[in-house]
């Protein structure tokens, strides 16, 4: 029931931000001149030092921007082209970049890529919602007719709840991770050092819900009613002798 309620409130969050992300109007984006900006800090390919991998721009009024490579006029903010100005959200992302003359670049682009979490958010809510309902109102049911009283059907296939318990759980933090986690460690990590994250979490997630669902052993119970010596219903030493 845990598995389901969580998947399903999820999924409800992934489709509740999918109608939420709209791209902001240009009124209501910050403009950052290149001109003013205090500081660019590069950060590099560690496997390749001399490949710019993307910049970090401090601004005067305390904003951090990151304009990561391949992203349109990506030389020419290299180069400090004091003639470009970019228009950034509440978050510092990135959603267009003009010049003096009012020339606008990537506005399609920016809109894509920030967006692109939305798709992802669909997604995940056609995948969770169903999925979430199909594993939380059967055991909802189920414990409403434990509580009343009725006696369950004996005939039926048996379902391990400690092997359902471990698929459902690996197979929802699949998907959380692919859908929420990655996003963010992939802006700081290696996709490498990120699928090895996944995997020894997944492993650990695992042997967890292992050892929470472990079997127990059965309390043994002596009932063999032992009088002690001297008692009074202690018929006493028997005689064998007596035929």
């Amino acid at each position: 029931m845990l598995a389901g309620l969580l998947l399903l409130g999820f999924g409800s969050w992934a489709g509740w931000r999918y109608f939420h992300l709209k791209p902001p109007a240009d009124a209501d984006l910050h403009e950052l001149p290149l001109q003013k900006v205090l500081s660019f800090t590069e950060v590099r390919d560690p496997h390749a030092t001399n490949n710019i991998r993307a910049l970090e721009l401090h601004s005067a009024d305390h904003r951090v921007v990151r304009y990561n490579e391949f992203w349109p006029c990506f030389d020419r903010v290299c180069h400090r082209d004091t003639n470009l100005t970019l228009l950034v959200n509440g978050t510092n992302q990135v959603w267009l970049v003009k010049d003096s003359s009012g020339h606008e670049f990537g506005r399609d682009y920016f809109r894509k890529r920030n967006l692109e979490i939305k798709m992802v958010s669909a997604m995940a809510a056609i995948l969770f919602i169903p999925l979430g309902a199909l594993m939380f109102l059967p055991a909802l049911a189920l414990e409403y007719c434990l509580r009343r009283g009725d006696k369950l059907p004996k005939d039926g296939t048996p379902v391990s709840a400690r092997k359902f318990t471990l698929i459902a759980g690996l197979v929802g933090y699949l998907y959380f991770f692919g859908f929420v986690l990655s996003h963010w460690l992939l802006r700081h990590l290696p996709g490498m050092v990120v699928a090895l994250v996944w995997v020894l979490s997944a492993a650990a997630l695992g042997n967890l819900i292992l050892w929470y669902f472990r079997p127990k052993r059965p309390e043994i119970i002596d009932v063999t009613n032992r009088l002690r010596p001297n008692h009074p219903l202690d018929p006493g030493p028997r005689d064998t002798n007596q035929r």
